[in-house]
C-alpha cells in the first residue's frame, strides 16, 4: 500500500461473511497446553512460593493486580482470607490448603568401581 499509494478496495459485507463462513468450515479446535491458564499459572507460582522460596523470589514473577489475584486465589483456587489483628494492625491472612509432596527423583551416582592391587 505504502508503495503505490493506493488502498485496496474493501469488501462487501456479503462478501466477508461468506470468507468467514468458509474458514469456519474448517474449523480446527485445539486445545490450550497445560498452565497457560491464569490459574494454573497462579496456582504454580503458589506452590513454589510455598515449598521452595529461596529459589522462587530470585526467578519468578507475578505481575497480576493485587484485586484480580486475591479473586483467583478465593475462587479458583480455595484459599480462605481472614482478617487479624497482629498488634495494632489489622492484617489480610490467606490460608490455602496443603500441596502434595512431590516425589524424590534423586538417584545416586554410579562411581567407577575401584580397582584391586
Amino acid at each position: 500500500m505504502e508503495q503505490i499509494n493506493k488502498v485496496p478496495p474493501s469488501l462487501r459485507k456479503k462478501d466477508f461473511n461468506e470468507m468467514v463462513k468458509l474458514l469456519f468450515a474448517n474449523i480446527e479446535i485445539i486445545e490450550p497446553p497445560r498452565g497457560s491458564s491464569k490459574v494454573e499459572q497462579l496456582l504454580d507460582h503458589l506452590e513454589d512460593y510455598c515449598t521452595d522460596r529461596t529459589e522462587y523470589l530470585l526467578k519468578n514473577k507475578w505481575n497480576e493486580k493485587y484485586d484480580e489475584t486475591q479473586m483467583l486465589l478465593t475462587d479458583k483456587c480455595g484459599c480462605k482470607i481472614k482478617r487479624e489483628m497482629i498488634g495494632k494492625k489489622n492484617k489480610t491472612i490467606m490460608i490455602i490448603e496443603e500441596f502434595e509432596k512431590p516425589e524424590n527423583l534423586y538417584r545416586p551416582k554410579q562411581f567407577k568401581p575401584k580397582e584391586v592391587f
